[in-house]
């Protein structure tokens, strides 16, 4: 009916409601008692939410980093291909795989990259709660090696011709999948 994103939304809600971030014993915990259809969908929403916001840089600085290898492997099952291939790209320029599911290591590794630029070393201190500013100065920076990725990415997301509402073309394969394996969901 055109609601594809409530169809989704519903779906991933119980995995939502039990999520906890930066919390890697609760998150195994929630891995041990959910589908790989669960965690893949969980994964490539948080994904999807972060790149769209942000960009790969605020995806990778912020807590839902935590996920971005199940975001690979929940594209590669849902069979999202051309959206496999752009985190994948992502991921290699990033430098460290698997993505470190701890958020200190994460940011730290974006700093490296930043400094990369040439310009002046983006100063970080994980004792200091996190500034708006750091991260702004960081992902201008290294955000410049995600760029056209993420124009690729949101081309793809927003590809007319599919119907179903808002983002149909991202959120359609979800369903199709969704409908094709309940046992998962």
């Amino acid at each position: 009916d055109g609601q594809l994103y409530n169809f989704i939304d519903y779906v991933v809600a119980p995995v939502e409601a039990a999520w906890e971030w930066d919390e890697p014993a609760k998150a195994a915990q929630v891995v041990a008692r959910i589908t790989p259809g669960q965690l893949g969908l969980w994964a490539i929403l948080n994904a999807n939410g972060q790149v769209c916001n942000g960009g790969f840089s605020q995806f990778f600085f912020n807590s839902y980093g935590e996920l971005a290898e199940e975001a690979l492997q929940g594209f590669r099952l849902f069979g999202m291909d051309d959206y496999a291939g752009i985190f994948e790209s992502a991921y290699a320029m990033f430098r460290e795989r698997p993505i470190p599911k701890n958020r200190e290591k994460r940011i730290e590794i974006l700093a490296s990259i930043a400094d990369d630029t040439g310009e002046e070393e983006v100063e970080y201190n994980p004792g200091v709660p996190m500034q708006l500013q750091y991260f702004g100065a960081l992902a201008e920076r290294a955000g410049q090696y995600w760029s056209d990725l993420e124009t690729r990415y949101y081309a793809l997301i927003h590809r007319k011709g599919v119907a179903g509402g808002y983002n149909a073309a991202f959120f359609r394969p979800l369903v199709d999948f969704i409908e094709a394996h309940p046992e998962e969901f």
